[in-house]
């Protein structure tokens, strides 16, 4: 149920994705992380029709809010307006891989003219896609890399890469 919640959020205006969620389930299980999967992927959809007509109604506003969130900016909004009119959801799903948050799309989609119900079929493998080969790697690491680890261990060295991942992104993105 967090991870539901955490993917509505983050799909709206909560600036830490739900790979985080996502990650620290798999160094459980894959069953565990594959299902948190699921709940963040089905928050994450809620999150992007509730981003998708937000966007519809106020863009400039719903601009402004995401331009004051860390990492996100201006020239970043710009860009994926001008991706998405180009490539369609295409440009989301290179988004995800890149650094560009799927709320930036969301809120742009519809000025792009993409309908909401397509918008919400092709979200599907643009969330899906990276949470689920994180799963997979984050438990492939743990029975492959270190096996012998306890849990206590994996759990500090999940939780250090992610500070370093926030703290480089943080630094590098603009805003």
């Amino acid at each position: 149920m967090i991870a539901f919640v955490w993917g509505i959020s983050e799909a709206v205006v909560f600036f830490v994705i739900p790979d985080v969620m996502v990650t620290r389930a798999a160094l459980s299980s894959l069953r565990f992380g594959l299902t948190t999967v699921v709940y963040a992927l089905a928050g994450s959809l809620l999150g992007g029709a509730l981003s998708y007509l937000w966007g519809a109604s106020d863009l400039a506003g719903a601009r402004h809010v995401l331009d004051a969130l860390p990492a996100i900016s201006l020239d970043m909004l710009d860009r994926a307006r001008q991706a998405l009119a180009a490539d369609g959801m295409y440009a989301a799903l290179v988004g995800s891989f890149t650094g560009v948050p799927y709320k930036v799309f969301a809120i742009h989609a519809a000025s792009a003219g993409i309908a909401l119900p397509g918008f919400l079929l092709a979200s599907i493998p643009v969330r899906a896609i990276r949470f689920v080969l994180l799963a997979l790697v984050t438990r492939g690491l743990v029975i492959y890399a270190v096996p012998s680890w306890t849990e206590q261990r994996l759990r500090r060295a999940w939780a250090l890469a992610w500070i370093v991942n926030y703290a480089i992104y943080w630094t590098i993105m603009p805003n």
